[in-house]
């Protein structure tokens, strides 16, 4: 973004007042910002609880949570679509009605469906002249 500074003699107060609260709330890239130094370092660098050993820690608990994550995402994929018997889920235990179902071309669609219950029928249909034998 362009920071762009005016010298301009027609600025009113309440401009110069919004602008001071933008300022606030954004502050511009060309502000200094002061941190306060110590001389001496309270910690030495071999100490267990030195910023570096930390930094080391933190990066291998990283690398370990990492690789449970990537190895939970890999178990649950592999499980997502197996039961603990490794058959599907949405696979049925029992043979479906289509593997008992037997199609007799020679019927229509309502008699193949409902046999002698059906209420409609469609030609060409044999039904009615195997029922009457």
């Amino acid at each position: 973004m362009d920071y762009k500074v005016f010298n301009d003699v027609h600025v009113s107060d309440k401009q110069a007042k919004l602008a001071d609260k933008i300022a606030e709330v954004r502050p511009s890239p060309f502000t200094q910002n002061v941190y306060a130094v110590s001389g001496r370092s309270e910690q030495s660098s071999d100490s267990p609880h030195s910023p570096l050993n930390e930094m080391v820690a933190l990066r291998g608990e990283i690398a370990a949570l990492s690789k449970q994550v990537e190895r939970l995402s890999r178990d649950r994929s592999r499980n997502c679509s197996r039961t603990r018997y490794g058959k599907s889920p949405y696979r049925s235990k029992t043979p479906s009605r289509r593997e008992n179902y037997h199609y007799n071309d020679e019927f229509c669609y309502y008699h193949n469906r409902f046999g002698s219950k059906a209420k409609k029928c469609r030609e060409p249909c044999t039904f009615a002249k195997a029922s009457e034998n």
